[in-house]
């Protein structure tokens, strides 16, 4: 008897999702353009499909089981995605309650056969913000550094009364201002800039923890700028510096309505996305849907052990259904393994 050993290679396509892009739009509200306690928003959500093959049947989701929140669908089916196809959903809900200060997590699921793949997205409701209309800088912990310096002034403000500004000072001098604040979440920090300097040479910058983020130079109107911040407790600093030669415009740097994300988080319950499956909502009154990512045995047990009910080589996105109040477990079992989730019938 003889053998022989060959090795050859197959190229496997699949498909595949990239982030999805977002864009939060206050439908109704106080026109602020940021969410708010009693308002109606709309999440415009795209999505890309970054993989090598078709992905048939895909469905995108967003779930959120905070009681502040509220919506009327959350599922949406997109249908078949070619590659580098995108789609783009729009999920409208309602903010509710008196609860303020809060970062609510929504979970992201876009799902397609055997793949699915999971995010969070974070809605900040009534966000803190910096607007100096203290007429002071005594709402934060402002620390300053440089041999320039940043006052209050009550003229040309982006909203309201006062916005901050530098003084005159000369070539080869920087004015810093800047605060320690603590990201619960990876988050969003937002603030207007206005520059009136020589272009090129003497910027507004912006640092985080000492990393340049962005800068401004020139004759800047007020522009709105944003950046992502990783989780843990930063230091935000905004800085003018001035070169050695000439001067241009009023020689001056503007910045007002700093909008910090709410330091309280509000994650999903169901936010054990470890494993394979996603359950919502959890409490319920008696309808769950169960997302699973591979073909699994499902069961449905009572406290005492009771099998209610059961699903046999089931995939992707399940309705459940439970009548009676009370605590369940729901055991979901395939080839990577076991995982019981614990759900609430009220």
């Amino acid at each position: 008897c003889e053998s022989w050993v060959s090795q050859f290679e197959i190229t496997i396509n699949a498909p595949d999702f990239g982030p999805i892009a977002s864009v939060l739009e206050e439908v109704e509200g106080n026109g602020n353009g940021h969410a708010d306690s009693g308002e109606t928003l709309t999440l415009h959500f795209t999505g890309k499909n970054t993989g090598h093959s078709t992905a048939p049947h895909t469905v995108f989701g967003v779930y959120c089981s905070a009681p502040e929140i509220s919506f009327d669908q959350n599922i949406f089916n997109v249908g078949d995605l070619a590659v580098d196809g995108t789609f783009t959903v729009d999920f409208t809900f309602n903010i509710d309650g008196m609860r303020t200060a809060t970062a609510y997590e929504f979970i992201l699921v876009t799902h397609s056969g055997h793949y699915l793949v999971r995010d969070s997205y974070y809605v900040n409701v009534d966000s803190e913000m910096e607007d100096f209309e203290t007429g002071d800088f005594s709402q934060y912990d402002w620390q300053f550094s440089g041999n320039g310096s940043w006052e209050i002034t009550s003229h040309g403000a982006y909203e309201g009364q006062y916005c901050a500004h530098t003084t005159p000072m000369g070539h080869l001098s920087e004015a810093v201002m800047g605060f320690d604040y603590d990201f619960t979440c990876d988050n969003e920090v937002s603030f207007y800039v206005k520059t009136s300097t020589e272009t090129g040479y003497d910027f507004l910058v912006f640092y985080v923890d000492g990393e340049r983020y962005g800068r401004w130079a020139g004759e800047t109107p007020w522009t709105l700028i944003r950046f992502m911040i990783p989780q843990g407790t930063h230091r935000l600093a905004w800085s003018y510096e001035k070169d050695g030669g000439a001067t241009g415009g009023q020689d001056c740097v503007w910045v007002d309505n700093i909008v910090l994300p709410p330091m309280e988080i509000v994650l999903d319950v169901n936010e054990a996305i470890d494993g394979e499956a996603l359950l919502y909502p959890n409490p319920s009154k008696g309808d769950f849907t169960l997302v699973l990512g591979r073909t699994s045995q499902v069961g449905v047990y009572t406290l005492t052990g009771q099998n209610v009910l059961h699903l046999n080589a089931v995939n992707g996105m399940q309705r459940l259904h439970l009548d009676a109040v009370g605590v369940y477990f729901v055991r979901i079992s395939n080839e990577a393994g076991v995982e019981v989730k614990k759900v609430v019938v009220e």
